[in-house]
């Protein structure tokens, strides 16, 4: 169990550490094979096994997460054609003071929300 446990944990860490296919990134690849090959005291056929089961994972990680670049880059593209059309009516109905301090407010805004480390989470004063 716990073998199976440091398996798991080294194929998650070495597959996590995944940047696509850098020679950097191959060279970590092997460098943690050989160290579970080591550590592990795999045979020749478990090392065989056990790389097979990282190169398909690793793929699969690569592309999950390009994936979610592509997402992402598409989610922050549409919020900010949100907020400027929010701002363009905001600017129809307030005076050229009370945009300006609309405009401070959503500033705070954001910095709280840098601050926080997060988008989604709120903390109240």
């Amino acid at each position: 169990m716990k073998n199976l446990v440091v398996v798991l944990f080294l194929l998650i860490t070495n597959v996590g550490l995944a940047q696509g296919s850098k020679p950097e990134s191959t060279h970590r690849d092997e460098e943690m094979h050989k160290h579970l090959v080591q550590k592990l005291n795999l045979s020749e056929l478990q090392s065989q096994k056990v790389k097979v089961i990282q190169d398909k994972y690793k793929a699969q990680i690569v592309e999950l997460k390009q994936s979610v670049r592509g997402q992402k880059q598409q989610i922050d593209n549409d919020m900010h054609q949100l907020r400027n059309s929010l701002n363009g009516k905001m600017r129809k109905i307030l005076t050229e003071e009370q945009f300006i301090e609309y405009k401070k407010i959503q500033a705070q805004k954001r910095k709280r929300k840098a601050a926080n480390g997060s988008k989604g989470e709120r903390k109240r004063p």
